[in-house]
């Protein structure tokens, strides 16, 4: 009798098994996967050339950072003449540390060498930041020489100006899509600095135990930020709304909007003693759409187990995203390890979840709504998909 369960069970196991592929066939959605090779790939080699004397690079702490996308390729770090080196060891000075920008336009080859105004080491154990716009045309950045300055650089034509700093601590500061706004995110509030009139007004002011987290722009007028356990959306004059409310015992977070800014990706983690993780989709007024992912509990003697979504992309016609479901493993040891598995691809008009890729993949950019560009094992490869 119990083999002529455990066999019924195969049989409806492998029975789901195949109309789930009926469903969803592989073969069907994917129509080529090919290596991809960056149009400016072999740009970005030669310019990489030119900087590797000119800007340090210890592949550690200190290395050379792209920014910028377009017709211009602009590499920024490390003056390399500052730096002494001695055999295999290195040293410079923090106090006379100089950070350049090495730029080529590639409408009309023209390469330049820029020092850039008043960027250094604040304390030893904190790295200078830029914050550089979509584009790469501006740079935000808190110049050594005051704290109660932003500094501004153009990257066009490398004019500087300053802003009042309005924080007195800043955690982050984020362009809008345009480039013509940014965002400064302080511990106690968020600021908008308008690009055209370089005035700067404060739109929110956290909680004094609470400050803003995980801070992104819809379009160039409205943003999102998770505080004081919900995600609130900000439009510039206008009151901020808390729109969606999340666990207290989040510890991580996700928000996606989606690019025509009509749907949200909202996910959190709880690492604590009872592990639980939330994925929903959204309006923008903060409804609820669908109930993406929800797990409460692990299920006993489990060895693997889906722990959260990664790699979130929406497609450019918001109508279909990609994630990584991550799979959490306890080894032999006790040790925890979680990784994505694999590349899944949901269709928002007929809820499909649709598996891609069975590996360890990284979606790094849609090249338009049905072709996918991903690494795999440090390739750069891309997926065309049939149109749904």
């Amino acid at each position: 009798m119990a083999v002529r369960r455990k066999t019924l069970i195969a049989c409806l196991a492998i029975s789901l098994l195949f109309l789930r592929n009926l469903c969803f066939p592989f073969n069907e959605i994917v129509i080529s996967d090919e290596k991809y090779v960056e149009p400016l790939e072999s740009c970005e080699k030669e310019v990489l050339d030119r900087v590797k004397d000119l800007i340090f690079d210890d592949g550690f702490c200190n290395i050379r950072r792209r920014i910028g996308r377009g017709d211009k390729i602009i590499f920024w770090g490390l003056d390399n003449s500052i730096v002494e080196k001695s055999a295999d060891k290195y040293s410079f000075s923090l106090r006379n540390a100089r950070f350049i920008i090495f730029k080529k336009d590639l409408s009309t080859g023209k390469e330049t060498k820029f020092l850039i105004p008043g960027l250094g080491f604040r304390k030893m154990e904190t790295a200078p930041r830029l914050y550089s716009s979509e584009d790469g045309s501006r740079v935000a950045y808190v110049p050594l020489d005051s704290e109660n300055k932003l500094r501004i650089l153009l990257t066009d034509n490398f004019e500087v100006f300053d802003l009042d700093n309005p924080c007195e601590e800043i955690i982050e500061m984020v362009w809008s899509v345009k480039g013509d706004k940014l965002a400064i995110i302080g511990k106690d509030a968020i600021y908008i600095s308008d690009m055209n009139t370089k005035a700067t007004v404060k739109a929110y002011t956290t909680g004094y135990f609470a400050r803003p987290i995980y801070f992104c722009w819809i379009g160039d007028s409205e943003m999102l930020f998770v505080d004081r356990h919900y995600v609130h959306k900000l439009e510039l004059g206008k009151e901020p709304q808390p729109v969606f409310q999340v666990s207290e015992e989040a510890s991580r977070f996700n928000l996606c909007p989606s690019p025509d800014g009509s749907k949200i990706i909202v996910g959190w983690e709880n690492f604590g003693f009872s592990p639980e993780y939330e994925v929903w989709l959204i309006n923008s007024k903060g409804e609820i759409i669908e109930e993406l992912a929800l797990f409460k509990k692990v299920p006993p003697g489990a060895r693997e187990y889906e722990w959260g979504w990664a790699n979130i992309l929406w497609a450019p016609d918001s109508k279909k995203f990609v994630y990584s479901p991550i799979i959490m493993k306890i080894h032999p040891s006790g040790v925890y390890s979680g990784s994505p598995s694999m590349l899944m691809l949901r269709v928002l008009e007929n809820k499909k979840d649709i598996k891609l890729i069975d590996d360890e993949v990284y979606p790094t950019k849609w090249l338009d709504s049905n072709r996918l560009v991903y690494r795999r094992h440090g390739e750069k490869r891309v997926l065309t998909l049939r149109e749904q």
